[in-house]
């Protein structure tokens, strides 16, 4: 806007017809120094042809020369004439020996100098143009602005610019001119504070950032020591939980081994079989997790123990499994409840395991509430007489369950009167 302005306010458009006339008059010059230069060159090329020319003709003289001497005579045998042999002798040497050559013909200095001179007259007139083109810029812009503030001033009503006008225009000018240059001037101071202010900021987030940093750190630091302590704490814990089930482990034994001899004495009033007639707890523990088994044996042969599921009968490894109840309701030193709960009892139970299991449950009775149930009458009945009481102080209840149907069974309850009478032993 400054440059039209100032193309605007001037007097009179740049005179482009001298540079004009110098672009002309160099360019007249180069053409004449390039005509120059192509004579020059065909000059020392006639020449270089000539020197050719004679180089050739002495070599043919050369040979004119040998082949003379070879057939050399009195007479010449070519217009048969008597000569001095020695004369003509020399002179063929001579001929033939000459080294006056004719030698290659510089190009002339002018050649040379006038390749020099197109070459900056060339330059000049490079120059002249573009000085020439830069000039016809700058008037197309004087003619671009004036024709610009032609047209402002016919929209402004102004016919006739007064030169007391145009020199306030172009005070206005100058004036706006140095206001802009003000304003780019505030514009660069800005742009600088922001960028201060941008660096300002980002300094204050970085310091932000590295109090974060530290205090996250800190963090850190806590939860690795919070961590390492758990993870001791759980080490410990981890000791003492194998220690504990290292104990569990060695009480459950010991206990295990203090019921021993009672399921030994259990086993032998059922005595199931008529041969395996000892029994052996089998403890083990794996992962923390025990298990319980049993091994029979022949009481005369110790030594050769077997599974009790790969020998005894249903029958016999049912009144196995019920010594082994009784066994562990009985040998712990104290349980919630002081009572023995068996369903059923009598599945696949044959005559002699059954008498063998009423003995047991009628030496268990003074020890522990019994409570039986049972789907067999007769086993019922005779449980009733097996287990009724002896005293007052002894209690055995029968209930039954009978007339089943949708609103539930009809219950009856009875006592077992107790024995009365002395005991009739037969011999």
């Amino acid at each position: 806007m400054a440059s039209e302005m100032e193309v605007a306010a001037a007097t009179s458009p740049p005179d482009t017809s001298a540079l004009q006339k110098l672009v002309s008059t160099a360019d007249e010059a180069v053409n004449q120094a390039r005509a120059a230069l192509v004579a020059a060159e065909q000059r020392a090329a006639e020449e270089r042809r000539s020197l050719v020319e004679r180089r050739e003709t002495i070599e043919e003289l050369k040979s004119l020369a040998h082949i003379a001497l070879r057939h050399l005579d009195q007479r010449c045998p070519v217009c048969g004439q008597v000569h001095d042999i020695q004369a003509t002798t020399d002179r063929l040497e001579a001929l033939i020996g000459t080294g006056d050559e004719p030698t290659q013909a510089a190009v002339p200095a002018a050649t040379s100098e006038i390749a020099a001179l197109l070459e900056s007259r060339e330059k000049e007139l490079l120059s002249l143009q573009s000085e020439l083109a830069a000039t016809s810029v700058v008037q197309r812009q004087f003619e671009s602005a004036a024709a610009d503030r032609h047209s402002r001033l016919t929209k402004l009503a102004v016919t006739d610019l007064a030169p007391s006008t145009a020199q306030s225009l172009r005070g206005e000018v100058h004036r706006l001119d140095q206001q802009l240059r003000w304003l780019s001037n505030l514009q660069t101071r800005g742009e600088a504070l922001a960028l201060t202010i941008a660096r300002a900021g980002e300094s204050a987030r970085r310091i932000e950032l590295e109090k974060q940093l530290t205090a996250t750190r800190g963090q850190l630091r806590e939860l690795r020591s919070t961590l390492q302590k758990r993870a001791r704490t759980g080490d410990l814990a981890q000791v003492v939980i194998d220690q504990l089930r290292s104990a569990g482990s060695s009480v459950v034994s010991s206990q295990l081994e203090s019921m021993q001899p009672l399921l030994q004495r259990i086993y032998g009033r059922v005595d199931p079989h008529p041969t395996l007639r000892s029994v052996r707890w089998l403890s083990s523990f794996t992962r923390g997790h025990g298990q319980l088994a049993t091994e029979v044996s022949d009481s005369e042969v110790p030594e050769v123990a077997v599974s009790p599921g790969t020998v005894l009968s249903s029958s016999q490894s049912n009144a196995l499994a019920v010594s082994i109840f009784l066994t562990l309701n009985m040998g712990l030193p104290s349980i919630p409840l002081s009572a023995a709960l068996l369903d059923d009892p009598l599945q696949s139970l044959d005559d002699v395991n059954l008498l063998g299991l009423i003995d047991l449950l009628k030496r268990t009775k003074d020890r522990r509430q019994l409570i039986i149930s049972t789907h067999d009458h007769r086993f019922g009945q005779l449980l009733v007489r097996k287990l009724r009481p002896i005293d007052m102080t002894q209690r055995t209840r029968v209930i039954e369950f009978k007339n089943w149907d949708r609103s539930g069974p009809a219950v009856e309850q009875s006592d077992v009167a107790t024995q009365r009478g002395a005991l009739l032993v037969v011999a």
